[in-house]
């Protein structure tokens, strides 16, 4: 005898709808792996539709901003003249990126593979004094001749094994292509059809949810929009005084490729905790070439400059932007990216705030509830 009333009030349609989901649990449960081997590839394919999505959401931003700042008696493609203003600044801004960083790369290339016979005599004349000052090295150098060969060898085979890893290099490069390309299509059609297919989300909604869960799930979409927004906007402010402030201090200092390094801690800066560590490292290499003094310089200084980054700057430009306290952006750092590497170091900050400010709204509810019963007991 059944002792909750509503579970002996189900009928038989009810029953069976709920043995389903049980079993249909106990199935993924036992066959986990599959499951989830199914689901990445899935994942695999619609990887262009995501792509897409992100690169039209990512154009959406200053498109929406500069529909704003169109007349009011263009009415008829509105939405055609922003997104072709749009993509046009965020080519010209990629143009512009590519321009400074290119050129300064290629010099660098180039005037290291010069330098380079002059290094290794450098070495060789280094290592002659050695011998001469300290004798026992005669016995290592001896030992470095007879194992030379050796090396040669050994480098050899190491390219040998290199071939295939750089042949699957260059088809993942045009399987990248071919996705990037793909995922442009489709952002174009979104862009295009976007207020069809909202129209067309929201009639396929309402007619399958109920209203409350409807609102609610209204509710967070405009939420993630808000947050991920802002989230961008204070990224890209605070990469843009990094860099300034990376110019500055370059200047003030004399390091070499002042522009090219800018560039690079402005742009890896996007990528939070890691991105500034990562920048410097490659910044650092550049430099090494010219004068390894002024690498080890400007590494301290891109420690330094990290630093005030990682405790002023971000959780105030980006923390305040998204409504987190300093402590809660880097937690929510060090939680997305100790789950989801990169990304989760990227997208970590926005969801957070998104859970967090949920969170703080279910907490408010339900206190003004608690408040109003006992305010009626009373």
């Amino acid at each position: 005898m059944f002792r909750n009333k509503e579970f002996r009030n189900l009928t038989v349609g009810q029953l069976l709808l709920c043995v389903t989901y049980i079993m249909l649990i106990i199935l993924v449960a036992l066959n986990y792996e599959r499951v989830f081997a199914i689901l990445q590839h899935i994942l695999h394919l619609l990887r262009p539709f995501i792509y897409g999505f992100v690169i039209a959401y990512i154009i959406y931003l200053p498109m929406q901003k500069i529909e704003g700042y169109l007349p009011s008696k263009i009415s008829k493609g509105r939405n055609l003249i922003s997104g072709l203003i749009a993509v046009f600044a965020i080519i010209t801004l990629i143009a512009f990126l590519i321009q400074i960083v290119v050129p300064e790369l290629v010099d660098n290339v180039v005037s290291f593979s010069d330098a380079l016979p002059q290094y290794m005599r450098e070495i060789q004349s280094n290592l002659m004094m050695l011998s001469q000052k300290y004798p026992q090295m005669n016995e290592l150098l001896s030992s470095f001749q007879e194992y030379e060969q050796q090396i040669q060898q050994s480098l050899v085979s190491m390219l040998s094994a290199l071939v295939p890893s750089v042949i699957d290099f260059g088809k993942s490069i045009t399987s990248i292509v071919t996705t990037l390309f793909m995922a442009i299509v489709i952002a174009i059609y979104l862009l295009a059809s976007r207020v069809k297919l909202c129209s067309q989300v929201n009639q396929l909604a309402t007619a399958f949810l109920p209203k409350k869960v409807f609102n609610y799930c209204s509710h967070i979409i405009e939420l993630a929009h808000q947050m991920f927004s802002n989230f961008i906007g204070g990224q890209l402010i605070e990469s843009i005084i990094i860099g300034v402030l990376c110019y500055i201090g370059a200047s003030i200092l004399h390091i070499p490729y002042v522009p090219i390094i800018s560039v690079i801690v402005a742009v890896t800066n996007i990528v939070p905790i890691f991105g500034p560590i990562f920048g410097t490292a490659i910044c650092g290499g550049l430099i090494l070439f010219v004068s390894p003094v002024k690498a080890i310089i400007f590494v301290i200084f891109g420690i330094c400059l990290q630093q005030f980054e990682s405790n002023l700057i971000y959780p105030r430009v980006v923390g305040s932007s998204v409504g987190l306290s300093g402590l809660w952006t880097l937690f929510a750092i060090t939680i997305g990216g100790g789950l989801f590497q990169v990304v989760g170091m990227v997208l970590g900050l926005p969801t957070f705030a998104i859970l967090y400010t949920l969170l703080k709204e279910e907490v408010y509810r339900r206190n003004q509830k608690l408040q109003g019963k006992e305010s009626q007991e009373e």
